[in-house]
């Protein structure tokens, strides 16, 4: 506290040291100020006539600067409507530029747009003619036509081909068939020849030795001749054993070959140009003549006929029916079967139409087996011929489709370049619509800028008039 009170203390004799500072310098400030004031009085006594015209000068330019004042009032006005009214021809003037160059910026920007509308337009094809539409049209009715003609040959091709294959199975089974009845034939044949031989065949040696000693083909005379038909039995009952007999050429005959026969009992028969007839001759054919002795066998149609005749006969002579029995002046044969088809005769007959029947068969089969050959070979041309006819026909298919294609694609092109084109035209019109449009706003805007700049002049004659005031 005693601190306190001493720092307290330092503290009011500094302040009471600076008071007393002040107070002399405050003195010293009076002493000067009221030097001055007597100065300054003197001076206003001296000054105050010179202040009192100098108040009356104040006075009249006062009322001088009110009368300035008042015409820069007027003035000001003027000027303000000067201003005011130029900012607005100003405003307006730079409006009408703005939407001038709006308006010349449109109709330029309309132009470009019109030229390139009409560029794009003039580059749009839409003549069939020109985009080659109907020679495409053209070009596919052809195909068409050419397509049903190849068409209609590869139907007349194919009813070609199934009637060349009906033919074909036709012959096969014709072939078939004649096959069938060769091999009966020949089976038959098989079998009566094996008959025929074993009635025929000789079982001497001697004369087998002595035919192939001289080559002599053995042909007997059953095989050499040729009966009536109806009268096979009564021949077979005449020359019964002779059928057996041999038909040799005059050559073939000597005496020193004929020894060697000796005991064979063989008849043999020699081809000569003497010709026996009559009798049952009548009723045979040979390559050979016959035994003269058969002209003396008369013929009868029944064996009640022939026993009748017997009285009439000569020694010589004799007398056969057709049912085999053989009846002399003093003596009567009977035929040693009943049925004539089982005889030697009526076999080497059926031998010979089988035969026959089988050559004539068989050639009919080998011309048809050629036929069938000539058919299937036409069968393979005629298919050969229908694949590429067939070939034909896709390829004409997809040259069609692809056309159709071309030309769906070319109109589906033209339709919508004829859209675009109608498109493009509307759009034409109406660019050209508003470059008339912007074309009038642009004169109606220049046209109110010129009255705008005949009213800037009179404008501009008032801030003269202004300037000169």
């Amino acid at each position: 506290t005693i601190k306190h009170n001493k720092e307290r203390r330092e503290q009011l004799e500094n302040d009471l040291s600076q008071l007393n500072q002040s107070e002399r310098s405050a003195l010293e400030h009076i002493t000067q100020d009221e030097k001055i004031l007597a100065e300054v009085t003197q001076q206003i006594t001296t000054l105050s006539p010179e202040i009192e015209q100098q108040a009356n000068q104040l006075q009249a330019a006062d009322e001088a600067l009110q009368l300035a004042e008042s015409a820069m009032q007027d003035w000001q006005q003027d000027w303000d409507s000067y201003q005011e009214e130029s900012a607005r021809v100003n405003q307006d003037v730079e409006v009408q530029k703005t939407q001038i160059r709006h308006a010349e910026m449109m109709v330029e920007r309309g132009s470009n747009r019109l030229a390139q509308l009409q560029s794009e337009l003039s580059s749009i094809v839409v003549d069939p003619e020109q985009s080659g539409l109907d020679e495409l049209k053209q070009t596919l009715a052809q195909q068409k036509t050419e397509l049903a003609s190849t068409t209609e040959i590869v139907t007349t091709t194919r009813q070609q081909l199934q009637d060349s294959r009906d033919k074909r199975d036709q012959q096969q089974t014709e072939l078939q068939r004649l096959q069938a009845e060769l091999q009966q034939l020949e089976g038959e044949k098989v079998k009566l020849s094996a008959l025929q031989q074993a009635s025929l065949q000789s079982d001497n040696e001697v004369l087998e030795a002595w035919l192939n000693d001289n080559q002599i083909s053995r042909t007997t005379l059953a095989e050499s001749i040729t009966v009536e038909s109806g009268w096979e039995l009564a021949v077979e009952t005449v020359l019964a054993n002779e059928l057996s007999g041999l038909m040799i050429s005059e050559n073939e005959l000597s005496v020193d070959e004929l020894l060697t026969l000796s005991g064979s009992g063989q008849s043999l028969y020699i081809a000569s140009d003497i010709e026996a007839s009559g009798g049952i001759l009548d009723v045979m054919q040979s390559d050979f003549a016959l035994p003269s002795w058969l002209a003396d066998i008369a013929l009868s149609d029944s064996a009640s006929d022939a026993l009748n005749k017997r009285h009439n006969l000569a020694a010589n002579q004799s007398i056969i029916s057709k049912d085999g029995l053989w009846v002399g002046p003093n003596w009567v044969r009977i035929a040693s079967t009943k049925d004539s088809e089982e005889g030697i005769i009526a076999r080497e007959q059926r031998l010979r139409e089988i035969t026959a029947t089988h050559k004539g068969k068989l050639s009919t089969y080998q011309s048809l087996e050629s036929g069938l050959q000539v058919t299937r070979n036409a069968i393979k041309s005629i298919e050969q011929e229908w694949q590429n006819q067939q070939n034909i026909v896709s390829e004409r298919n997809r040259d069609i489709a692809k056309l159709s294609a071309d030309i769906s694609a070319i109109e589906s092109k033209l339709t919508h370049d004829e859209g675009r084109r109608e498109r493009l035209a509307n759009d034409i019109s109406a660019v050209n619509e508003q470059i008339d449009s912007e074309t009038n706003k642009l004169a109606q805007h220049r046209r109110t800028l010129e009255t705008m700049i005949e009213s800037m002049t009179t404008i501009l004659a008032q801030k003269t008039s202004c300037l000169l005031y």
